[in-house]
């Protein structure tokens, strides 16, 4: 999906259907203003997206060729839209505006207040673990909060404050994106799953200078690591290598890839050796 302004001719949900040879545009809204997307874990035809000028949540469930419009959340502009079922759905305001988290359990029909959180602006990713199916939100600037009653209520588990939270399987991490030329302070931390009320803040180069927007967890079954890729605005392309073992904590380095031609899977290959942040961004 590609996210565009009111009058940008890239404006609306996008959609690929080669592997991102050829993409088609499609119509949300009558303003055509999406700015956050997100697909249901059960169901990859049943996608979310929120909009940059209203607090409605539009539904697709033929893989975003069609929407409907569910009506107001009560979030505020600019809000993010998450699924937690396929019928439970949150709603993380912006920072700056004056509303709570809202939730759903019926599809958008009615909402309800959930706890003050906020997202920094253009940034935000929850957490649920696929255990435990606790949810992990980072509030900017509230810090790490976690659910334990399906986003009814929040309790604060980290005052760093973040934004975007992804885990492995062995720790859940949350990082504090920023999305300004100036940058932000990354601030990324993580805890055990088996534990997620302590938080160790993890040391980080200087290089980068915001932290991930979203970040795309995997697990490589050769090397029997996970491995973490993120894009942070203004800073590049990111990438963490858990250790092997889950426990040992490394600096970040900062290495560009030795060819602007290596493959994706190429360069995540070359570091699995190492704990590492590398710098995907092409000097």
């Amino acid at each position: 999906a590609c996210v565009g302004f009111p009058s940008d001719s890239t404006q609306g949900a996008w959609k690929s259907k080669d592997g991102g040879q050829t993409w088609k545009p499609y119509t949300i809204s009558n303003d055509n203003d999406p700015y956050s997307f997100d697909i249901d874990p059960s169901n990859s035809l049943h996608v979310l997206a929120s909009t940059h000028a209203r607090d409605n949540i539009y539904e697709s469930k033929d893989g975003g060729e069609t929407w409907k419009d569910t009506g107001s959340s009560g979030a505020g502009l600019s809000n993010y839209i998450f699924f937690v079922t396929s019928t439970t759905w949150i709603a993380i305001p912006q920072e700056g505006q004056n509303s709570p988290v809202r939730r759903t359990t019926n599809s958008g029909q009615t909402w309800s207040d959930s706890t003050d959180i906020h997202h920094a602006h253009g940034n935000a990713q929850i957490y649920i673990d696929p255990t435990s199916k606790d949810i992990f939100i980072g509030g900017h600037p509230e810090g790490v909060h976690r659910s334990t009653d399906n986003g009814v209520s929040f309790t604060k588990v980290s005052s760093t404050i973040a934004s975007v939270t992804f885990g492995t399987g062995k720790y859940i991490y949350a990082m504090d994106p920023g999305a300004n030329s100036g940058g932000t302070p990354p601030r990324p931390q993580r805890a055990l799953r088996s534990d997620p009320t302590v938080w160790t803040d993890m040391v980080y180069p200087e290089e980068m200078n915001n932290g991930m927007k979203r970040a795309a967890v995997s697990y490589d079954s050769v090397s029997k690591r996970w491995v973490i890729v993120g894009g942070n605005w203004n800073a590049g392309l990111w990438r963490y290598i858990e250790a092997a073992d889950g426990s040992t904590d490394s600096p970040f380095e900062t290495k560009s890839p030795s060819s602007s031609t290596e493959s994706p899977t190429t360069k995540l290959s070359s570091a699995i050796t190492v704990v590492t942040y590398s710098n995907l961004k092409a000097d």
